[in-house]
């Protein structure tokens, strides 16, 4: 009888491994790629699957896809064996079966437009990011979905389908407009989807599936809108936690949630999955799901303070609501802080055209402004540059000055400490 193992290609190593099914029978063995990867500390070598836990919730998900790639396996070579009088596949028979059992064809020619999208996005969770060397983020994904649900809108709505030849600069123009009057979404949104289909129109490409290359134009792209970002400040912030919300439950874990986010720089993906087991004495120790790093943060007072009113209880902070919803609730919290309430000028630039547009602050903040406010206050204290990427995870030191939000008298006032600084006797 075979025998159907799930192995990792380098178990021994931390970084992310692909998993692979090996099929052994006869003195054959076939090592076949379960188009599935993970982390070396989250996968139980005795079960071969994921480990199940609240750190890693997609655990459930990806042992369902393992559990379905190993009852195929078994299915396939059962069969094969019925149709072949008892006799047993050979390796390449086997990897042929369980490709066409599993819809992995490697005739990739003829495929449509809509088909190869699908592969595409298959295949999304074995890649890797061409500049990281890193398996593409679960964000990532989630955009390659959300445009192939926008082209799947547009044929429907337009009534007709749409091939590789189609993908020219008429259809750029006329998916543009439908999105736009549709959907109602921003030019930087749908620059965003745009550029996705220019992926999935590469990738085809480059396999041979596509030979038409009207959207490589220069013109095959939407200028993007600059919005100016705001952070709040630690009296702001001050103000925002002595806050009396106790008679509105719902504003009040949206308030806290957004202080610890303001405290730790985390963002509200990893705010969410946070237990007891990332507390080590004064330190919060997580693992971040856009990067998969472990980052080690201090914890601040106040999110002590947080802490300790929700695991005296439930033991978990709130739940993260849709990030529509969380906005939106963040809007009522900041409308009760009166210094929130104060005009501040924001640059915006759309067509080329450069507005300054008065708004009240606290109609500017995000759920992402509790980040930025994390790192633009650290580095106003004179916290090291580098520490703070350690945390932010930002690359370079110019990608994380264009994002921290410093105005020239924070400026000013940083210049003149340091020259009172190097003159001190």
């Amino acid at each position: 009888m075979p025998k159907f193992n799930f192995n990792l290609r380098n178990p021994g190593k931390l970084s992310i491994s692909p998993i692979y099914l090996i099929v052994r029978y006869q003195n054959q063995k076939l090592v076949y790629p379960a188009e599935e990867r993970i982390s070396p500390e989250r996968w139980n070598k005795t079960t071969q699957r994921a480990k199940v836990s609240k750190a890693f919730p997609e655990a459930p998900y990806l042992n369902e896809r393992l559990d379905l790639i190993d009852l195929t396996a078994k299915n396939v070579f059962r069969r094969f064996m019925l149709d072949n009088d008892n006799r047993p596949p050979t390796i390449n028979e086997l990897r042929k079966e369980l490709d066409l059992s599993l819809r992995r064809t490697t005739n990739l020619k003829g495929m449509d437009f809509f088909t190869f999208i699908e592969k595409f996005i298959h295949e999304a969770s074995s890649r890797t990011n061409a500049l990281t060397g890193k398996p593409l983020s679960r964000a990532t994904i989630q955009i390659y979905k959300h445009t192939f649900h926008l082209l799947k809108e547009y044929s429907s709505a337009k009534r007709k389908g749409i091939d590789f030849r189609d993908v020219d600069m008429d259809f750029y123009y006329d998916f543009v407009a439908f999105v736009k009057q549709s959907r109602k979404l921003s030019n930087n949104t749908i620059g965003k989807h745009v550029r996705t289909i220019k992926v999935f129109m590469n990738d085809a490409t480059e396999r041979g599936i596509n030979d038409s290359l009207a959207y490589r134009s220069k013109k095959f792209q939407i200028s993007g809108e600059y919005i100016e970002k705001i952070y709040l400040t630690e009296k702001e912030l001050e103000q925002i936690a002595l806050l009396d919300l106790s008679k509105n439950a719902r504003l009040d874990k949206v308030r806290d949630l957004f202080l610890v986010g303001c405290w730790t720089g985390l963002r509200f993906s990893d705010l969410s999955k946070l237990n007891e087991q990332n507390f080590n004495d004064d330190q919060l120790v997580v693992r971040t799901q856009k990067t998969d790093e472990s980052v080690i943060i201090p914890i601040h007072p106040v999110v002590r303070l947080i802490l300790k009113k929700y695991y005296e209880t439930t033991n978990v902070l709130p739940t993260v609501i849709s990030n529509a919803k969380l906005n939106a609730y963040l809007k009522e919290v900041m409308a009760l802080v009166p210094i929130l309430n104060n005009e501040v000028d924001q640059k915006q630039i759309k067509d080329g055209k450069q507005l300054i547009v008065k708004r009240k602050k606290y109609e500017l903040v995000t759920a992402h402004t509790a980040r930025r406010s994390f790192a633009t206050n650290l580095y106003l204290s004179k916290f090291p540059v580098i520490s703070i990427m350690k945390i932010t995870g930002h690359r370079t030191e110019s990608s994380f000055m264009e994002y921290i939000k410093v105005t020239p008298s924070e400026n000013a006032d940083l210049l003149k400490l340091h020259w009172e600084r190097i003159s001190a006797p």
